[in-house]
């Protein structure tokens, strides 16, 4: 813990920046690596710091500057807080034989493949820092809170979200256009991509209304069957929600359903 010149607390990170150090210390610049402004998180922060080892707080940091290097990951730093005590909380329960499934193991390992990538590197560290390997249950759980650190969900909005790309995906995987589709393809993933953030829109709705009557009669003509397969998911989600799915929405998910039933032919 430290303070800066204008006379906030804060903590300072960095490879042995506390070794030798003494109170009133001037610590020198450029062995700092993170700080963080105690006032942007109020007291959660020092209690953190008090309650749990600074090797977790380590942790975390390496998860992020991991993320942010090898996938560009905008994440919030609200995630020091919240993963590092997640990990802490985890790797205590794991050693007390208390292991907990997670549900959207599948969901998260299909739909983001990146974040999870993280989280499996989040396991490597904890195995290379702490000593415990973590089960998969769990790497799918720090998954989830990298998900919410960028800003794409709260928990209960990534299950709304999760829930209604899988009846979206569903929807398309029981047309024929795309028996056998390879989800190992480019065009597959760039679908999913596409459906997240129209999940995402559609339940905040905040989807694209732009009107284009040229766009909506050239998509009709052109790509009769990828228009049915975009109204089955219209009508089913207007069963479910109660709302229809915009024109504009339509267009650009029948572009990405053409996409993957080209190379599926």
């Amino acid at each position: 813990m430290a303070i800066v010149e204008n006379g906030d607390e804060v903590v300072v990170m960095g490879t042995g920046i506390g070794f030798k150090a003494r109170i009133g210390d001037r610590v020198e610049e450029n062995r700092v690596q993170k700080i963080f402004v105690l006032k942007e998180f109020g007291s959660k922060l020092i209690e953190l710091i008090e309650d749990i080892p600074a090797v977790y707080l380590e942790i975390t940091k390496e998860i992020v500057d991991y993320a942010k290097m090898e996938y560009k990951l905008d994440i919030n730093d609200s995630i020091y807080l919240v993963l590092t005590d997640h990990i802490h909380f985890a790797i205590k329960r794991q050693l007390e034989g208390i292991d907990l499934e997670n549900p959207f193991l599948y969901d998260i390992k299909h739909f983001y493949p990146n974040e999870f990538k993280v989280a499996q590197h989040a396991g490597e560290v904890i195995k290379e820092k702490i000593g415990t390997s973590i089960l998969e249950d769990e790497v799918g759980y720090i998954a989830m809170h990298v998900i919410e650190s960028t800003g794409g969900h709260t928990t209960k909005n990534f299950k709304d979200v999760v829930l209604l790309m899988n009846k979206v995906i569903g929807i398309i995987k029981e047309n024929k256009l795309f028996t056998g589709i390879n989800e190992n393809s480019l065009q597959y993933s760039r679908l999913v991509v596409h459906v997240k953030h129209f999940a995402k829109r559609f339940l905040r709705d905040q989807e694209n209304r732009t009107k284009d009557e040229l766009m909506d009669d050239t998509i009709r003509k052109c790509f009769t069957e990828e228009c049915r397969c975009a109204e089955t998911i219209s009508q089913e989600l207007y069963r479910e929600y109660g709302k229809p799915v915009s024109q504009s929405e339509l267009n650009y998910l029948v572009l990405h359903l053409r996409n993957c039933s080209e190379v599926n032919k």
